[in-house]
């Protein structure tokens, strides 16, 4: 997000009312299920709910709501707040395609048609296995570049038809990977 952008105030007032309208739908939520503690959450029209009352758009919001005040309705509305937003950061890098570190897109630089093998992404990864990784943030996790034979080559997706960016190809196939090619 670029600097100009979070230092308008518009852009922060609009900031600003969304996460007050997240809220406001946290504390919707957690008083219906607090009132109602033998009905699930899920059975009420919560969805329908925040759209009338013009809280939260449809889509990822009314089930990170949920999900979150599920989690512990007698928690703080602030620690309800904080696993909503962790919920929706984890969607958020894993449905875009994004870098679950940096939030680079994947595909716009063109870092994800790769497979390491399971060891080195197992050691990368760590909880995040079902997430994308660019490769810096792999890099930085691993505290030292990728060489080619931490990628798995048995692995049709590891083959030279793929587009990839440069940073990843010089990975996969060394600091020479440019003769290889171009020879």
């Amino acid at each position: 997000m670029n600097r100009k952008m979070v230092d308008d105030k518009y852009f922060n007032k609009f900031i600003y009312d969304r996460l007050q309208k997240i809220t406001d739908a946290i504390v919707v939520c957690k008083t219906l299920a607090v009132k109602y503690p033998e009905v699930p959450l899920g059975s009420f029209d919560l969805e329908y709910i925040f759209r009338i009352r013009s809280m939260i758009p449809s889509g990822v919001f009314p089930a990170a709501v949920i999900y979150a005040v599920g989690k512990n309705p007698l928690a703080p509305v602030e620690d309800i707040f904080d696993i909503f937003i962790d919920y929706i950061f984890e969607f958020r890098a894993h449905m875009a395609g994004c870098c679950y570190d940096c939030w680079e897109n994947v595909y716009d630089i063109d870092e994800y048609s790769f497979v390491l093998h399971k060891k080195i992404w197992n050691k990368a990864a760590k909880k995040q296995k079902e997430h994308f990784l660019c490769i810096e943030c792999i890099e930085d996790r691993l505290k030292r570049e990728l060489e080619p034979e931490d990628f798995n080559w048995e692995v049709p997706l590891n083959g030279p038809d793929e587009i990839r960016s440069k940073r990843l190809e010089s990975r996969m196939y060394g600091e020479d990977y440019d003769e290889f090619w171009y020879c």
